[in-house]
């Protein structure tokens, strides 16, 4: 359960049946209201107008976010001659490769409601994307809700909800609740005049590293990336021994595409080698608790498996901006904004 989430359903993971609905959240446990207690508070405010609606089959939920920086992906199950078919709520769009699809939505900021519209890729097992109602789909495909024309600066919570059929026939229910975070990622939130520039040029064909010595003084600085108007975030996903970096870049014609790097801190043993001639690698939103002499260094990755979407294109350009404090605790620690940019070559 997250901020936000509560009165969603909560479904029974055996049962798949609606149990009641989620209510809040203590240190170690969860609560919810039963769906009983709800309809012996509620049925005389709504015995008049309320029309009893029995569910069929199961009932797939989902919970995503998206952000100019993560898509918000579901996976459905496709069988023989299975369709998808949204509800009535969710009035859909097909182009070649792509729908665009159109839901009410609610302002978490202003509390109001608004028409709220995605870019549905459906990606099926070659990679191909194609639209929600391609009747060759088949099998497991993705979905990914890409935010279409949302406006700058809100949080709008949405409802995709879709079933599947077979000869018109209910197999599958599907509900995905949807928060879609909308900033300027590509505005500096910081005076880049008094920030350390990291340049990354890559080639978006071949795997490269850049290293950057960060401090000489400071084995245990933290790095967390800043968006404008969002305050410190911690960096991506974390895997072991790196975390992973994303942003989006954008080429001369205004096309935006989404690029992943791998980073890391790295601790050299001496002060005269250029590289780090015994590193010991850390994610770099973890401090570094080595007791070891000599400069510390951000080295950052690209890989072009990681980014087959930019490989042939042209040239993309963008930003990422960190900022990195120390975690002695001292009263004196230092801090400081990093300028992650960005070049990728075609």
């Amino acid at each position: 359960m997250e901020a936000g989430s509560s009165g969603s359903p909560l479904v029974g993971r055996e049962t798949h049946n609606i149990l009641g609905i989620l209510w809040g959240r203590f240190i170690i446990f969860q609560q919810g209201i039963s769906s009983p207690y709800l309809l012996d508070k509620l049925k005389e405010f709504i015995a008049d107008s309320n029309t009893q609606v029995k569910a069929q089959d199961n009932i797939v939920s989902h919970n995503i976010e998206a952000t100019p920086v993560d898509n918000a992906e579901i996976k459905v199950i496709f069988g023989d001659k299975e369709q998808l078919i949204p509800f009535d709520t969710v009035l859909v769009e097909n182009h070649d490769g792509y729908s665009i699809i159109e839901m009410a939505g609610l302002d978490l900021t202003t509390k109001t409601t608004l028409p709220v519209k995605y870019k549905v890729l459906v990606i099926m097992s070659n990679n191909q994307a194609t639209h929600l109602n391609d009747p060759a789909l088949t099998g497991e495909v993705t979905l990914r809700f890409i935010p279409y024309q949302h406006p700058q600066d809100t949080v709008i919570k949405s409802w995709f909800v879709a079933r599947i059929e077979r000869n018109g026939e209910i197999v599958n229910n599907y509900i995905a609740r949807i928060l879609s975070y909308n900033y300027d990622i590509f505005e500096i939130p910081f005076d880049v005049k008094k920030a350390d520039c990291m340049p990354l040029i890559f080639d978006a064909k071949q795997a490269n590293t850049v290293l950057h010595p960060f401090t000489e003084t400071n084995p245990n600085l933290s790095f967390y990336t800043l968006r404008h108007g969002q305050g410190p975030e911690n960096i991506g996903e974390i895997n072991d021994g790196y975390s992973i970096l994303k942003t989006q870049v954008i080429n001369e014609k205004g096309e935006k595409e989404l690029v992943t790097f791998q980073a890391y801190r790295i601790k050299s043993i001496t002060k005269s080698e250029p590289y780090p001639y015994i590193s010991m690698p850390s994610r770099i939103n973890v401090k570094c608790n080595y007791n070891i002499e000599g400069p510390s260094y951000l080295r950052v990755c690209y890989y072009p498996e990681d980014n087959q979407n930019l490989i042939g294109k042209e040239t993309f350009k963008d930003i990422i901006a960190l900022h990195a404090s120390d975690e002695s605790g001292s009263a004196e620690r230092l801090c400081k904004n990093t300028l992650l940019d960005i070049t990728i070559n075609e």
